[in-house]
Formats: structure tokens, C-alpha cells, sequence
């Protein structure tokens, strides 16, 4: 045996003894940390993994060998072959656990695996190496406007604007609540939102020996709302990180998050407290961690000027950007697979977030006035908010709250069932001279379609109050993909005959990551595109609803061939094509770019891909999965030179970008990929059809063909499709449910 075989088999031998190591510390809960905010460039979110630093490795955490090389180009082992990655397994079970092989067999046939995997990649990086920047679809930049600074967003901004808010306006109404008749059932004013969210920051500081890297879960119902802020600012004054509980997490995933995030404390309203104690009675005793706190918020009332004293004379929090002292909450949300999985969003992403938003908002024509009212001096201007979406999580906290307190205007939120009574919606917003509508498709085509059908129930809803949508200014559409034709209807046969003064500029789609957050990663705005697309788009159509028609044989193929630009919602479209509808542009800070993220390089021009984002108002990553952030939040990405400079999060959808707006079909993954055989390259080769270089794949889209299978197979129910990827091939599969 030669020496550089010995080598090799010691550097194994310490590698096996290194994993033996961590497995025997597997169970062993980690200490998770959080991001810190973002800086003030568009890319320095990316420094902020919400990782542990000491979060063990354990054996096949995702089910692959410890030490296996990264891809060239990814930079991760995310594109390992399946089956190859099971046969690492087994190998490591064989060794580790079964003993079955010696050390010698396990080196080797490791050995081989591992120059399969090599090999495979090699194949697949051959074709696109180097790549030709004159084929690509570049980067879109930011448009970041003059008007939009990030000065002074330190961990207490928006606390300092809710305590200068509270002294100023003091009685006004920050919060109105309704409940499913339209009829006000509780609101708070701007004095009282900081009075008793300081009383729990006070009670917070001197009852519990919370570190500010500690986490607090707050569990409210959905009509709890000025509950939830008052918790929410009480733990954003106490310096201490918030949990915010939704209607998509059990009881039992609530105590295993206590678990996971070690938290010590938990704050519920009264009703909340009844049904926990009305549980314990019922059913078995709920197990709550050890030295858990449960405090009522609602039995704490208001801070005494002592209490109020002492957060006054407080230091302000000095922001070290190498910790986590400024992570403002941590949001647990669903992936597409169901895992549950937190959030970190930072002080100063929230910031971002706010003043992008603002900023897309107000390029809106005859926005008159202004959105935010001065924080420093008395403005009586206010604008209203309709919210019909649920505060304690994704887009709803954002807009619905956080907006709120940042603009200064006054929320009336509404359960969804108010849509489901004709004429009630348009009541509520004709009472409270809505200016701004938060709302879904689901709400929005109910009380659209239920005004088509009999518009009477909605005009004489109310016998001494006319409909009136004339203060209505925005109305923000919460969706994943466009339906441009009820977009049509929604502005000229609802908007438009009830008073809206601008129908045609009011609607608003955002294109938000529910899965990340919530955070708006596309709205429509008139702040205008970037230079290079201003002589091919007149600045009509630059701030208009844009669609296009796209062939659908070009689209099985992976490529977007564009048949007609906006065409009218009355055209009959052939089964030919597909009616795509844009969201706008990217956010004005964001970098937005198509990728291939099996190669992890830019798509060519006229070739879907998954969108990725670079951007201050996006979150650093997953709360203690270091290993998950890094390969979803600070993916790299190969263009023309080498890796582009910025780290960019996977949206996970898929989509194109034409005319430097965002255009989405979907999910990346509601693809079922085909490997085209070399006679059927050859046959579209031979027909002049266009093929993406290096791609030689078929692409079905899954609900396409459940749209046929409930066509032709009637006994159908339910049933879902999905491709796996075995042996370098991608297979698919269908369940039914008859």
C-alpha cells in the first residue's frame, strides 16, 4: 500500500471519528440565534443567516452522507440523485450502525459513489459553461426612487413612531374592529396602544429574566386584534422577540414551538385562557414546557407614569450588527410540503419593508395627500384601511399592522364572512370612507360576482346610506398568480358603477412570499422601469395591468414564445395559447433574476425559470436551520462572469420576466418533467422548433392534467400529481383518491 493510500484512509478515519462524535450529540437541543437587520445596501440582508453557529451536524439530517462534495456551481448537495444519496445511506448504516463492512470496503465503495455523483455533474455543467451574456436573461436592478431613504431604522423605529404617534394623536382611533355584521365590537386609540403595550414591556423587564434574544409566543384568536398589537409592541418595547400564533398551527405544534424556541413566556388574552382551561377539563391535561409563564394581557391594563418613566429614561438600544438584538418576530409558517418552519424577520427588514412600500403606493396618479401623517406635529388628513385578511400573520401583519403604525391612518378590520352577505362589504366601506382595501381574490370575486348577479342587494343594502366607493384610492390584491380577465370585471362592473373615481389605476396585485414571511416581493407601482426598458414601453403601458398570450407547445418546452401584448379580457383566446398577467415591477430596492435552479445559472432570453430575489425587505432566514438558509436565502447564482456578487432567496415560483416586469404561472415545482428521448430532439429539431440550449426535457404542468384526469375519469375525488427523480431520471407519479 503506497503512502498516499494511507493518507487518504487516515483523513477518513478522522472524518468516521468526527461523525461518530456529533452522532452521539444528535439529540442534544440546540441554542438557536437569530439574523441581525439588514444594511443599507440592497444586498446585505445576505450577511444575516438565522443560523446557530452551533447547531450540530447530525447523520443524514436531510437524509444524505456527512462530507459529501458540493456541486461546482451551487455551492450544495441539493443535487444529489436520490438513489445515489439512499446508497450513502445505507453505506454509512452499514459501517456506522450495522457493522457489517470494514473500514477498507467503506473508503471504496464510498470512493465510487461519490465519482458517480462527480460524473453526473460534470454532464450536467458541460453544455452551459462558460455561458454567453448575449443569450441571457440578465439581472433586473433596482429602481430604487431618489424619495426613499434608510437612515436612522435602527431596532426601536417603529416603537419611537408608535410613542411619538401616542402623544400626538393621542384619542384618535388606531384600530377599529367589526365582527361578521359590520357592527364595531371594540377599537383602541393611538394613547392607549402604547400605554398598555409598555405595561407588558414593564412587566416583561422586571417579572421574567428575559435576555433580549429571548423569544415570547403570543396566542390570540383572529378577531383579537387590539390585543394582538398591544402584545406585539409590548414585546418590541421590551427588546424581546415575538412569536405571533395563527389559525394554521394545532395546540400541539404551539408547544412544540415553545419547545423549540425555548421560549419562557406566553401571553393570551382572556378568551384564549378560557378554552385552554375548557381543554384541560375535557380532554387529557395539556403538557406545557416546565417553567413556563402564562400571563392574561388583558388583566394587566395600563403603564403608570413610573412604568412609563422608565422606559423613557432607558438607553436606547445600541445595534450590534454581529448579534441578533434586533430581531423584531419570528413567523412560523407551512412549507408546500406542510413542514413547519420559522421565519426571523429583523427591525430593520420591517423598516425596508415599510418605506418600499410607501414608496410603490404613493407613484399612484391623484394619490393626493400623501399615505403617512407626520409622526412629529398634528396632521388631521387621515386615510382609512379596510382589512379583511388575518393581522396576526404574513401580508395581514404587515399592511394590516405594521403599516398601520408606520403611516399613522386607522385600520378597520373586518372578518372575511362580512363578504359573504351581498351589499354588506361595500356597506362597510361606504360608513368608514375606506381608502385603502386589503383583500384576497377569494373575498374580492365573492362580493364581485355576488353584485353581478343582484346588483339591487348591494345598492339598497342600507336604506339611508347610498354606496359610495369615491374615497376608495388602492385596492391590494393578495395573490400568487394573476387572473387578469376578473381583474377586468372587478374594475369596470364592480369598482367603477359603485363611485371608484380611478377604477383602472386602483387595483394593486402583490406577489408576496406567504412561505417566507409575507414579505411583498412585486407590486404594481408608477415609479416607472429601468432606463433600458424606457424606448421600448411608453409610459402608458409601463403603468397599466400588462398580459400577454403565450404559446403553449413553445411553454411544454421550457421556452416563452409571446403571441399577442394585452390582449382585451373580451377576446376569445385559442386553446393554443395561455393568458399570463403581470404582477409590475420588482420592489424598488430588489434585484430580481429568472434561474434554472438545477444549474443554479441564468436563464436564457425566452426561458422560464424560478424567480430569485435580492432585497433589504426580505427575511435573513429559517430561525436555527443554518444548513436550510444557506441553500434557500443565500443561494448563488452563475452569470456570464463567474458568480454574481449578491446571495439571492428561492422563491420557489416559476415565472419569466418581459419588459422588466414579473410575470408568474405557478409554483416551480407543479412542473412533471419528461426527458426527451434523442429521436424526439431530433424530430422537433427537424419540425424548426425552438429548444433551450442544454435542456432536452418536456414540461407537463400538474394542474393541466388533473383538469384532464377529472374530465375523463369521473369517479375522481381527489388526486395529486408529482415527478421523483431516480437514476438521473424524473418519473412521475399520481395519486387518486376515488
Amino acid at each position: 500500500m503506497d503512502m498516499s493510500q494511507v493518507n487518504r484512509g487516515l483523513t477518513y478515519q478522522t472524518r468516521l471519528q468526527s461523525m461518530s462524535e456529533v452522532t452521539l450529540h444528535a439529540d442534544h437541543h440546540p441554542n438557536p440565534t437569530h439574523s441581525h437587520g439588514h444594511g443599507h445596501t440592497h444586498n446585505h440582508h445576505h450577511n444575516n443567516a438565522v443560523a446557530n453557529d452551533a447547531d450540530p451536524i447530525t447523520l443524514n439530517t436531510a437524509g444524505l452522507s456527512q462530507g459529501v462534495a458540493p456541486n461546482a456551481i451551487s455551492g450544495t448537495a441539493s443535487d444529489i440523485p436520490p438513489d445515489l444519496a439512499i446508497l450513502l445511506q445505507k453505506l454509512d448504516e452499514d459501517f456506522l450502525v450495522n457493522k457489517s463492512i470494514d473500514q477498507w470496503n467503506y473508503i471504496n465503495r464510498r470512493e465510487a459513489i461519490l465519482q458517480s455523483i462527480e460524473k453526473l455533474h460534470k454532464e450536467q455543467n458541460r453544455d452551459i459553461l462558460p455561458l454567453d451574456p448575449s443569450k441571457l436573461e440578465l439581472p433586473l436592478k433596482p429602481r430604487k426612487p431618489s424619495n426613499i431613504t434608510f437612515d436612522n431604522m435602527g431596532a426601536e423605529y417603529l416603537v419611537d413612531i408608535l410613542k411619538l404617534r401616542a402623544q400626538i394623536y393621542k384619542s384618535e382611533m388606531a384600530f377599529v374592529v367589526l365582527d361578521s355584521k359590520g357592527k364595531e365590537v371594540n377599537s383602541i386609540s393611538w394613547e392607549k396602544i402604547y400605554l398598555r403595550a409598555a405595561k407588558i414591556a414593564y412587566e416583561i423587564h422586571h417579572k421574567v429574566s428575559l435576555k433580549r434574544t429571548d423569544t415570547v409566543v403570543l396566542l390570540y384568536k383572529d378577531g383579537e386584534v387590539t390585543e394582538f398589537v398591544t402584545a406585539l409592541f409590548g414585546c418590541f418595547i421590551a427588546g424581546v422577540t415575538a412569536i405571533p400564533i395563527h389559525q394554521d398551527i394545532s395546540l400541539n405544534e404551539v408547544i412544540g414551538i415553545l419547545n423549540l424556541t425555548n421560549s419562557k413566556l406566553l401571553l393570551y388574552s382572556e378568551t384564549v385562557a378560557k378554552e385552554l382551561e375548557r381543554l384541560n377539563s375535557q380532554n387529557q391535561r395539556i403538557k406545557w414546557p416546565p417553567k413556563l409563564l402564562k400571563w392574561r394581557t388583558t388583566d394587566l391594563g395600563s403603564a403608570k407614569k413610573s412604568e412609563l418613566s422608565f422606559w423613557s429614561t432607558r438607553k436606547p438600544l445600541k445595534e450590534d450588527k454581529k448579534s441578533s438584538m434586533n430581531l423584531a418576530y419570528i413567523e412560523f409558517s407551512r412549507s408546500p410540503v406542510g413542514e413547519l418552519r420559522g421565519i426571523a424577520l429583523s427591525h430593520r427588514t420591517i423598516a425596508h419593508q415599510m418605506t418600499c412600500l410607501e414608496a410603490a403606493l404613493l407613484s399612484l396618479p391623484n394619490s393626493e395627500s400623501g399615505l403617512s401623517r407626520s409622526f412629529k406635529e398634528f396632521r388631521g388628513l387621515k386615510k382609512v384601511f379596510l382589512a379583511t385578511l388575518d393581522v396576526r400573520f404574513s401580508i395581514g401583519l404587515i399592511l394590516g399592522v405594521l403599516f398601520t403604525i408606520y403611516t399613522g391612518n386607522v385600520l378597520y378590520w373586518a372578518p372575511q364572512k362580512v363578504m359573504e352577505t351581498p351589499g354588506l362589504y361595500a356597506n362597510i366601506i361606504t360608513r368608514c370612507r375606506a381608502s385603502l382595501l386589503l383583500a384576497d381574490y377569494l373575498g374580492l370575486k365573492r362580493v364581485t360576482y355576488n353584485y353581478q348577479q343582484s346588483p339591487s342587494a348591494t345598492r339598497y343594502f342600507s336604506k339611508t346610506q347610498k354606496v359610495d366607493f369615491s374615497s376608495v384610492k388602492w385596492v391590494l390584491v393578495n395573490a400568487l398568480t394573476i387572473d387578469g380577465e376578473f381583474m377586468e370585471i372587478l374594475s369596470q362592473r364592480y369598482l367603477r358603477p359603485l363611485g371608484c373615481q380611478h377604477p383602472e389605476n386602483a387595483i394593486i396585485p402583490m406577489l408576496t412570499l406567504s412561505e417566507y414571511g409575507g414579505m411583498v416581493i412585486s407590486l404594481r407601482d408608477w415609479i416607472g422601469p429601468k432606463d433600458c426598458f424606457g424606448s421600448q414601453v411608453s409610459e402608458e403601458e409601463a403603468n397599466e395591468l400588462s398580459a400577454v398570450l403565450i404559446d403553449k407547445d413553445a411553454l411544454s418546452r421550457n421556452i416563452v414564445k409571446i403571441v399577442e401584448t394585452n390582449p382585451y379580457a373580451s377576446d376569445d383566446i385559442s386553446n393554443d395559447v395561455l393568458r399570463v398577467d403581470a404582477f409590475g415591477y420588482p420592489l424598488p430596492d430588489a434585484t430580481l433574476a429568472v434561474v434554472n435552479p438545477e444549474l443554479s445559472t441564468l436563464v436564457q432570453r425566452g426561458e422560464l425559470g424560478e424567480i430569485w430575489i435580492d432585497s433589504p425587505c426580505l427575511s435573513g432566514g429559517f430561525y436555527g436551520l443554518r444548513k436550510e438558509s444557506k441553500l434557500i436565502f443565500h443561494a448563488k447564482c452563475l452569470g456570464p462572469d463567474g458568480l454574481l456578487e449578491m446571495d439571492f432567496l428561492r422563491t420557489g415560483l416559476l415565472g419569466f420576466i418581459y419588459l422588466g416586469k414579473v410575470y408568474i404561472l405557478g409554483l416551480y415545482e407543479d412542473r412533471i418533467r419528461q426527458r426527451m428521448s434523442w429521436d424526439e430532439l431530433e424530430m422537433a429539431k427537424s419540425r424548426g422548433l425552438d429548444l433551450i440550449e442544454g435542456s432536452g426535457s418536456r414540461y407537463h404542468y400538474s394542474s393541466h392534467l388533473l383538469a384532464t384526469l377529472a374530465t375523463e375519469v369521473k369517479q375522481i375525488y381527489d388526486c395529486t400529481i408529482f415527478d421523483i427523480f431516480i437514476g438521473n431520471e424524473y418519473l412521475p407519479v399520481a395519486i387518486v383518491e376515488s
